[in-house]
C-alpha cells in the first residue's frame, strides 16, 4: 500500500510537469492554445472566439452577434436579463482571470442528520477553474438568440482530457433553498425528495470526448435519480429529451455498441460503492457482456455544473421502455416490464402473474411441467442472470433489484442486470446458500425472492443445464483472463486525478486508502472467485439438500 502511495505521489509530480510544459510559451511569449482563435462560424448569430472545451490557462474572452441588439451573459446559468444583477453586458471583451463568480461546491447538498449515510464535507480543494456563459443577443428586452459556451481552465485536462459533460442551469433550480432540487432546503424530507416533472429542470448539455472535442450539446431535462442515494451528497442524475426542450432524443453513439439515439440517459454516482469502488456497477456492466441478459451499457465521465468540477459520474442507458425500443426494435405499446412482487413498471404484468400462477400450481420437478414453464421463461436468460447475481455476490438482492421483460414480439419474459453496487466482497464469501435459503419466522415475504429458484432447482433438467452453464462461463466469459482485460483498463483509466484524487478531495468519498484498497481487493478478487465460486457450485449440487426431495416452496 505505501508502494502504491509513493506511485501515486510519483505520477502527480510528472502531471504538475506535464501542466508546466502545458504553458511553454512561443516566440511571442504567449501560450498557443489559449492564443487560438475561432471565428463566427456560417450561420451562427452568437460566437466566440474560443470554443467550449479545456484550456490550459487563462485567456481573454470575446463575443460577437451577426444580429442587431446587444448581447448580453450570465455565469449563473440563468437566462440573460437587462437590469438584474447577474446579468453582465458584453462589451469589448475580458480576461477569464478577472472575473469572479459563486462557489457552488461550498453550498451543502444533504442534511448531516444521522440517519443519512454520508454527511456533506467541505471539498479539500479545487483542482480547475470554469466559465459557463449562457450568451443572449436581447433586442427590446427580448431574447433573439442564444447560446452556451463553456471554459474548463485546466492545464491537466486540456493535455490529458477524459470523458465529460458540461452542464448550464440555473443554480436556483439546483440550490435555492425553497426549490433547488441538489439540496435538504426547506422540505420537510428534503427538496432533492421532489420527483417527476416536478422536480425536473432545464439544462443545456455539452458532451465531451477523450479528445477533449465537444461532440454532442442539447437542451434537455435535469432531475435527481434514484432513491436512498438522493440524500447523498453526490447525487445520481436523469436526462429527458422531450419536445418542449426542442429535442425529442439524444442523438449521438455514447456508447461503443449499441443504438445512436436515447430518449432518456442516467448519470449515476455510484452511491453504495463510495465506501469501496465508486466504479463497480460501471465495471460488471463491462464483465457480463456475452451474457445472456439485458444489461445497460455504461461509461466514466466527470462532470461540471456551471463550469465547476462535478466529480465523477457514470453515464448510462436508462432501463425502461425506451431502452427496449433502442436496442431491440420493439413497439412501445407491446412492451412489459415487471418486478418480481408482481408489479409492472411499465405495460402490464398479467402475463407474469400467470406464470408465477403456474408455477404455484404445479410442481416444476415434473418435466412435462417444467417444459411448459420453460415455454414462457427464457431460461437460458434466467441462469445467466442468476449466475451473474451469485458470481459477482450482489448483496442487495435477491429481495431487491429483480426485474424482467416481455413483449408481443419477444413473448417469454427475460431478465435484466441491474444496480450492482452492493456487488464483489471477499472472494470465498458464499452466495448460493444465501439466495437459496429462507427464514420463515420473518415477517417479510422472504418467499417471494427464492420462490422460483427453489422450486427450479428441484427439476434434474434444470440443476444439470444451471450446472453446465456455469462451468462454460467460468472457462470464458467470467474467466480469469478475460476479467483481467477489462479490470486492468479500468484501474489505469482511474489512475487519472480527475477521475480519482480530485473527486475524493471534492466529495470526501471515498478516501484514498479505500479507493486504493479496492483497486488492489478487485484484482485478487478476479484471480480467486472462479475457484470458489466453481466449488461452491459443487457443494451446493451435492451437499445433501436433496432438491427432488425437497418441499414445495409456497409463493408469499
Amino acid at each position: 500500500m505505501q508502494l502504491k502511495k509513493i506511485s501515486f505521489l510519483l505520477t502527480f509530480i510528472a502531471l504538475a510537469l506535464i501542466s508546466a510544459c502545458a504553458l511553454i510559451r512561443d516566440d511571442k511569449g504567449e501560450v498557443p492554445k489559449c492564443n487560438k482563435l475561432y471565428p463566427l462560424g456560417g450561420n451562427e448569430s452568437i460566437g466566440a472566439n474560443r470554443k467550449s472545451g479545456f484550456y490550459p490557462c487563462d485567456f481573454k474572452v470575446t463575443f460577437q452577434s451577426k444580429g442587431k441588439g446587444d448581447l448580453y451573459y450570465t455565469l449563473n446559468g440563468k437566462d440573460p436579463k437587462k437590469g438584474t444583477s447577474y446579468t453582465i453586458k458584453v462589451d469589448s471583451g475580458f480576461n477569464t482571470r478577472d472575473l469572479l463568480k459563486e462557489d457552488l461546491s461550498l453550498i451543502s447538498t444533504t442534511t448531516n442528520d444521522e440517519d443519512f449515510k454520508f454527511s456533506w464535507k467541505k471539498p479539500i480543494d479545487n483542482p480547475v477553474k470554469g466559465f459557463s456563459f449562457n450568451v443572449a443577443r436581447i433586442l427590446n428586452d427580448t431574447i433573439k438568440d442564444q447560446k452556451i459556451f463553456t471554459y474548463i481552465i485546466s492545464s491537466e485536462l486540456s493535455q490529458n482530457p477524459v470523458k465529460s459533460i458540461f452542464f448550464n442551469i440555473d443554480r436556483d433550480d439546483l440550490f435555492d433553498q425553497d426549490s433547488g432540487v441538489y439540496v435538504f432546503g426547506n422540505a420537510k424530507n428534503g427538496n432533492f425528495e421532489i420527483k417527476g416533472k416536478k422536480g425536473e429542470q432545464k439544462s443545456f448539455m455539452e458532451y465531451v470526448n477523450e479528445k477533449g472535442e465537444v461532440k454532442y450539446s442539447s437542451y434537455s431535462g435535469f432531475s435527481i435519480h434514484g432513491y436512498i442515494s438522493r440524500q447523498n451528497p453526490q447525487k445520481s442524475l436523469k436526462l429527458s429529451a422531450r419536445e418542449k426542450y426542442d429535442n425529442k432524443n439524444f442523438k449521438y453513439s455514447f456508447f461503443k455498441e449499441g443504438p445512436n439515439k436515447f430518449k432518456k440517459l442516467t448519470l449515476r454516482s455510484g452511491a453504495s460503492g463510495w465506501g469501496a469502488g465508486i466504479y463497480k456497477d460501471c465495471i460488471i456492466s463491462e464483465l457480463v457482456k456475452g451474457l445472456n441478459f439485458e444489461v445497460g451499457k455504461q461509461i466514466p465521465v466527470i462532470i461540471f455544473i456551471n463550469g465547476e468540477y462535478w466529480g465523477v459520474h457514470f453515464l448510462a442507458e436508462k432501463i425502461d421502455r425506451y431502452y427496449l425500443l433502442g436496442n431491440f426494435d420493439e413497439k412501445k405499446s407491446k412492451i412489459n416490464i415487471c418486478r418480481d412482487n408482481l408489479k409492472a413498471d411499465y405495460g402490464s404484468s398479467y402475463s407474469y402473474k400467470s406464470i408465477i400462477g403456474f408455477a404455484i400450481k404445479n410442481d416444476l420437478s415434473n418435466n412435462s411441467n417444467y417444459q411448459k414453464f420453460d415455454s414462457l421463461v427464457d431460461m437460458g436468460s434466467y441462469i445467466d442472470w442468476f449466475v451473474a447475481e451469485t458470481f459477482f455476490q450482489n448483496y442487495d438482492w435477491p429481495c431487491n433489484n429483480t426485474k424482467l421483460w416481455n413483449s408481443e414480439k419477444s413473448s417469454k419474459w427475460r431478465n435484466f442486470l441491474v444496480d450492482m453496487d452492493a456487488a464483489i466482497t471477499e472472494p470465498s464469501k458464499k452466495m448460493l446458500k444465501r439466495s437459496y435459503d429462507i427464514d420463515t419466522k420473518r415477517e417479510t415475504p422472504v418467499n417471494r425472492c427464492n420462490f422460483l429458484i427453489r422450486n427450479l432447482m428441484r427439476n434434474e433438467s434444470f440443476r444439470k443445464e444451471f450446472e453446465s452453464r456455469v462451468q462454460k462461463l467460468l472457462k470464458k466469459e467470467l474467466s480469469y483472463e478475460t476479467l483481467n482485460k477489462t479490470v486492468s483498463k479500468y484501474i489505469d483509466d482511474f489512475s487519472h486525478p480527475a477521475l480519482s484524487s480530485w473527486h475524493i478531495n471534492r466529495w470526501g468519498y471515498p478516501n484514498l486508502d479505500d479507493f486504493e484498497s479496492f483497486e488492489y481487493k478487485l484484482t485478487n478478487w478476479i484471480k480467486e472467485r472462479q475457484s470458489f465460486y466453481l466449488k461452491e457450485v459443487e457443494a451446493f449440487m451435492e451437499d445433501g439438500l436433496e432438491f427432488s426431495k425437497s418441499p414445495y416452496i409456497p409463493y408469499k
